[in-house]
């Protein structure tokens, strides 16, 4: 994992809204971290996923069930196009 990436995405986070951030390493291969953004209020906690990739779906699956309705961000300055995420159309 990127330490100095991982604190830049944490201080963006708590400039939005004050809170503390945890972090989780969803796969150490890919360097893929989940951050969580614990507010005052639970309806305004953060999820952020850092370097996610389509390996990591039924993973990002179970996060978006954990988060629910609130913010779910992937970031991956890699992912250009639909198919980057996983996304692809069926025939």
């Amino acid at each position: 994992m990127s330490p100095p990436f991982t604190q830049i995405v944490k201080e963006i986070l708590s400039s939005l809204i004050p809170g503390s951030t945890s972090t989780q390493i969803i796969s150490e291969e890919d360097c893929s971290t989940l951050l969580i953004h614990e507010t005052s209020s639970p309806s305004t906690d953060i999820a952020c996923v850092i370097f996610p990739s389509v390996d990591d779906l039924n993973k990002l699956q179970e996060i978006d069930k954990m988060v629910g309705a609130r913010p779910l961000i992937l970031f991956n300055k890699q992912f250009k196009r639909p198919s980057d995420f996983g996304f692809q159309s069926k025939a």
